[in-house]
């Protein structure tokens, strides 16, 4: 029997505000990522999304509100981004690879 050797975990928390930033891009290679977003703000929401993201209109990204947590699954190569509806704003993530 062969041992399987599990994905690392990595994780780790900025500080987002009103313009949009990558918070993070699958790695090439990666069949798929799972990451988990936690809003750690105890009042503004973040919006996730590509990286036109905006906090309103045709481009607002999906919303987490404040203290909330999603999980996302993405392919090779995708690159995740985040605004917030306000400044100074702390988002955590982490995430781990499957192939």
């Amino acid at each position: 029997m062969t041992a399987i050797t599990p994905a690392p975990l990595q994780h780790a928390t900025i500080t987002v505000g009103t313009t949009a930033q990558t918070l993070f891009t699958t790695p090439v290679g990666v069949r798929r990522a799972l990451v988990v977003i936690r809003n750690n703000d105890s009042s503004k929401t973040i919006y996730v999304g590509d990286g036109t993201v905006t906090a309103s209109g045709t481009t607002q990204g999906i919303a987490i509100p404040a203290a909330s947590t999603i999980q996302l699954e993405f392919t090779s190569g995708t690159a995740i981004s985040v605004i917030a509806s306000g400044a100074s704003t702390s988002v955590s993530f982490l995430w781990t690879a499957g192939n």
